[in-house]
């Protein structure tokens, strides 16, 4: 199908004919979150240090330098959350065959496109465990 072709049932089967499919796989977002966190764990919380900027000698004769208190800022921290089901059809009688329920959390990534790749593989190999795919 093109982008532009509405999805109904006859474009479907057009395709599905086409293609000689024997299954089709449809999988639907049901809800979608993401967010932003500041700092939070070792690693992203802000840091502060001293800055070495001059040196020089000081009261007799004893070597000095000059230091400047400098602070980073926490690192955000992006998570995204999707919840979608997975439904199996048999073409020949357009019969549902299998459903999966699919709830997937991921850090450090604020699209929810990111996120729903993570599910695609864990999906496929569910499906051919169950032996439903190849």
């Amino acid at each position: 199908m093109t982008p532009k072709d509405p999805l109904t049932r006859q474009n479907i089967e057009r395709v599905i004919a086409s293609v000689h499919a024997d299954a089709v796989l449809a999988t639907r977002l049901v809800s979608a979150s993401a967010g932003e966190q500041q700092g939070g764990t070792w690693d992203t919380r802000g840091d502060s240090q001293y800055k070495a900027i001059d040196y020089g000698y000081g009261a007799y004769g004893m070597p000095v330098t000059y230091v400047e208190f400098q602070t980073a800022p926490p690192l955000p921290t992006f998570t995204s959350s999707v919840h979608v089901i997975t439904k199996l059809y048999d073409t020949r009688s357009a019969t549902l065959v299998y459903t999966l329920d699919t709830t997937a959390k991921s850090q450090d990534t604020d699209s929810t496109a990111d996120t729903l790749i993570t599910i695609t593989g864990p999906t496929a190999n569910r499906l051919r465990q169950e032996g439903l795919i190849h």
